[in-house]
């Protein structure tokens, strides 16, 4: 891959306009005692998710929306073409980073240079035994994109555990820093019906705002998931070329 840009942050205006909705969400008290609660529930020493979740978790949780090819292949294909000099990558809720480790290793393996974002908050976190390039410890709420980016993913990060509260505003601000062409992937277990609306509602009011912020989304309910411990709502967006 070529060069096509020198290097440079950039920074959609749009993500300030759903950090801002976002930062109001969290003043509400209700809502911030309901994310209070989902942090100690998920966060003590019985946590029902792994943190070191590395290459092969993610590809079987994204299987299906992949175009029935593993992540890595999915990958490839979607910037063959491309004159990037490397591909951004970004992991939010990324544990103790062994996916992006083990992606980045295995895209040099191909030839193919990255940049790898993770953001986490598990303890003991650092870049001594890690292949991440650059490490946020922040709350993905507070979490402000300085880049595009050409992957993100997002297993059990924020989005995982607010879906319900902070709803729309906090996928929108992730995928207005997706790059031409980008990719960000997650799940979560957390959709449930709302106040009268139902689960399929709910989402078709996701897909809708997409569509209408120029990004296609795709979603499948994979129960399979659940025996691996692995979210069982799953979505993929694009921001189209």
């Amino acid at each position: 891959m070529k060069p096509r840009f020198k290097k440079k942050t950039i920074v959609d205006p749009r993500i300030k306009d759903q950090q801002n909705v976002i930062n109001k969400k969290l003043k509400d008290p209700v809502i911030r005692e309901k994310l209070k609660h989902l942090s100690n529930l998920y966060t003590n020493k019985h946590e029902l998710y792994p943190k070191n979740r590395g290459y092969k978790e993610y590809n079987y949780a994204f299987l299906q929306l992949l175009e029935g090819k593993p992540l890595l292949e999915f990958v490839l294909k979607r910037f063959k073409n491309s004159k990037k000099s490397k591909l951004t990558i970004m992991d939010e809720g990324a544990g103790l980073t062994r996916f992006l480790t083990e992606f980045k290793s295995l895209l040099e393996k191909r030839n193919i240079n990255s940049e790898t974002t993770a953001i986490t908050l598990t303890p003991g976190v650092d870049l001594k035994n890690s292949k991440v390039d650059i490490l946020v410890k922040q709350k993905s709420q507070n979490f402000k994109p300085f880049k595009k980016y050409d992957l993100i993913t997002s297993v059990f990060g924020g989005v995982f555990y607010n879906i319900s509260e902070l709803d729309k505003n906090l996928i929108l601000k992730f995928s207005h820093s997706l790059s031409r062409n980008g990719v960000f992937l997650f799940g979560t277990n957390r959709l449930k019906p709302l106040k009268n609306i139902t689960v399929e509602e709910h989402i078709n009011n996701i897909k809708r705002t997409m569509i209408k912020n120029g990004f296609r989304l795709d979603f499948k309910f994979a129960p399979s998931n659940n025996n691996h411990k692995l979210p069982t709502y799953i979505f993929k967006i694009e921001r189209l070329p």
